[in-house]
């Protein structure tokens, strides 16, 4: 066991060794740099006290017999000093990480070699200087080199190599000398300059070893820092967004919910005052045109504002394949062509030919993307056109919308993809809203967010009075199915649902589960609603029908959709199609639905929606359960 602890001390130390080895000579960019750093902001020191040393030696050891060898030994002393005052002179401001490297390791070797040239100088006044001194002139010369030694961690150790070439000739060299001959009247000098050389070069190597810890701990806080900093902005960032999100929404939403409470205000008058005659069918049904109007702007923008929530939430399923662009890229060309044509504009597809173009890319996603780019770009511009271009690449397939708009400012493109910015906002012409939808402000943002989850980016060149080009790049395929819309969302338009269908419907809100089950009435539903589950079961005690469909909201006083809908099909004993309705966009709550396999259907809900999503819910297959 002894043996085993030995041997793993002995392993922990050799490691421990090999690391600060590995440090002292480390030559990474950023060491280097900061070692010259250090160096060149002492060098005044060493130079100083170099020469300074031996100046005062020659006066304190001086000795008319030996004048000529301690003058020249002076004047030996003064070359390492010229180096470095002329390193001092040619390099006068720090360096940095941003320094040139060939400049830095040119300065450190030079450094190293006038810290050499100052050892040497020390270790050759062992050989002329020492044996002709008494022993108190030996003693001095002696706590000269302690005191170099010492004073030379701050101003060489962070260099390692730098002290160690000093030490070498100044105090390793010694037992050497004094093996070969060399006099000293000092007893056991040779162990004392060993023992000096061993405590100074362990204070050196830990002094090196802090100093580029410090440098690396100094680098980790000034990585935290501008991380804290960035983190900072981008909170200020999202504030002032979050600002301008409530600001555009609740100017957007104000318009339409004042019209709203018009409209409903004047059908009430309508109906009190025509209570004795007939009501004014046609002025009835203008006025309830410009109210379902309103309400479609306002389920317009509530859908818009949904889409860019799931898509921060991460919870619209994008699943990248090889896809054919042909099919889909025909299909917007026979579309928008009609468009342009009814605002006066032309819409042009361009398309390599020869080319058969795959791409991986989600369809339903990359189509929504052109869309958008697309009625950008029709609503942007007054005269000429919009051309659909899709180019092959070496590796990829270009896609680029190209207009004849009125353009973007150069400071302005990267902003035209943020939430509610609208250069130029939408002229509110009826017939382009008709066509393109109203302008919100989101729909680059949205084109923008489905390009992240493709892992592509949308590009904006522009120019102003000119018109502007947006591109995006996919990754080629070498085979791929053509996109077909009705794969996706889309459901086949339906007024009504079969006769005699039952439908449950659980939901905690009274107004929402009054006009729920007023709209499926008068799709010729029979309906059956409550508030709860065990609501629910009581009211289907005595009805021997078994639920054609489940319809219910998931957030519940004292349970979920989900629980309810678990609840029916335990108490009938068969997989009662189901559909849950939520405003929720979180990743997590999505997920856990999902878990269930139930079908999603986000608030708000048209009624057009809501039949066509049990109709085609009512089109799969019902199994009984055991």
């Amino acid at each position: 066991m002894t043996n085993l602890r030995m041997l793993a001390y002995l392993k922990r130390f050799i490691a421990h060794r090999r690391l600060e080895l590995s440090i002292l000579f480390s030559s990474s960019d950023v060491m280097l740099a900061a070692r010259a750093a250090h160096l060149q902001a002492n060098i005044s020191i060493a130079m100083i006290g170099s020469l300074g040393t031996s100046a005062g030696l020659v006066i304190l050891i001086w000795d008319s017999s030996i004048a000529t060898e301690l003058l020249t030994w002076l004047g030996v002393s003064v070359a390492p000093a010229l180096i470095r005052l002329s390193l001092m002179l040619s390099n006068p401001s720090a360096f940095t990480q941003s320094s040139s490297m060939a400049e830095v390791r040119r300065y450190l070797r030079v450094y190293l070699l006038s810290t050499a040239l100052a050892g040497l100088v020390f270790g050759i006044g062992w050989l002329v200087l020492v044996p002709h001194l008494n022993q108190s002139g030996q003693f001095m010369y002696l706590m000269a080199i302690v005191a170099l030694l010492f004073g030379g961690l701050h101003a060489y150790s962070p260099y390692f190599p730098c002290y160690l070439a000093f030490s070498t000739f100044s105090v390793w060299s010694v037992p050497f000398m004094m093996l070969m001959g060399s006099s000293s009247e000092i007893e056991n000098i040779s162990f004392l300059m060993l023992l000096v050389g061993i405590v100074s070069t362990m204070f050196a190597i830990r002094f090196s070893v802090f100093f580029s810890l410090n440098l690396d701990l100094r680098k980790n806080i000034e990585h935290l820092l501008e991380e804290l900093t960035i983190k900072h902005e981008e909170a200020l960032s999202a504030n002032s967004a979050k600002s301008r999100f409530l600001a555009a929404v609740s100017h957007d939403l104000r318009q339409p919910m004042h019209a709203v409470s018009l409209y409903v205000a004047s059908l009430d008058r309508m109906v009190e005052t025509k209570t004795t005659r007939w009501l004014p069918i046609p002025e009835l049904k203008s006025q309830i045109q410009k109210l379902s109007a309103t309400v479609s702007y306002m389920n317009e923008m509530f859908e818009t504002l949904l889409d860019m929530s799931r898509l921060d939430a991460g919870v619209t399923p994008v699943d990248i394949k090889s896809i054919e662009l042909h099919p889909m890229l025909k299909r917007l060309e026979q579309e928008y062509s009609v468009v342009a044509a009814e605002l006066q504009l032309s819409f042009h597809l361009k398309i390599s030919q020869g080319d058969t173009l795959y791409v991986m890319a989600d369809a339903n996603a990359l189509e929504r993307l052109l869309r958008n780019l697309i009625s950008n770009a029709l609503k942007n511009t007054q005269s000429g056109g919009v051309r659909l271009h899709a180019l092959k690449r070496s590796q990829a397939v270009e896609i680029r919308i190209v207009d004849t708009g009125v353009g973007i400012a150069r400071e302005l493109r990267e902003k035209v993809f943020q939430e509610f910015f609208q250069i130029h906002p939408d002229d509110k012409r009826s017939e382009r809203n008709k066509q393109l939808g109203h302008g919100f402000g989101l729909g680059l943002a949205i084109a923008q967010r489905f390009a992240n989850r493709m892992d592509t980016q949308i590009h904006c060149h522009s120019w102003e009075g000119r018109g502007s080009v947006f591109s995006l790049k996919l990754p080629t395929a070498r085979e791929g199915v053509a996109h077909d819309p009705s794969s996706g969302t889309s459901f086949s338009r339906l007024d009504s649902l079969p006769a005699g269908l039952m439908i449950v419907i659980v939901d905690d809100d009274p107004e929402i589960l009054a006009s729920t089950s007023s709209v499926l009435q008068l799709a010729g539903a029979r309906v059956i609603q409550a508030a709860s589950g065990d609501e629910i079961i009581h009211r289907l005690i005595n009805i021997e029908q078994v639920p054609d469909l489940i319809l219910s909201d998931f957030r519940l006083m004292d349970e979920t959709g989900v629980d309810v809908i678990e609840l029916l099909r335990h108490e009938f004993n068969t997989d009662i199609p189901a559909l849950l309705i939520t405003g929720e966009t979180s990743r997590q709550v999505i997920e856990v639905i999902g878990q269930y396999g139930y079908r999603i259907l986000f608030k708000p809900l048209s009624a057009q929606e809501l039949i066509e999503a049990i109709a085609q819910e009512l089109s799969r297959p019902t199994l009984m359960l055991h």
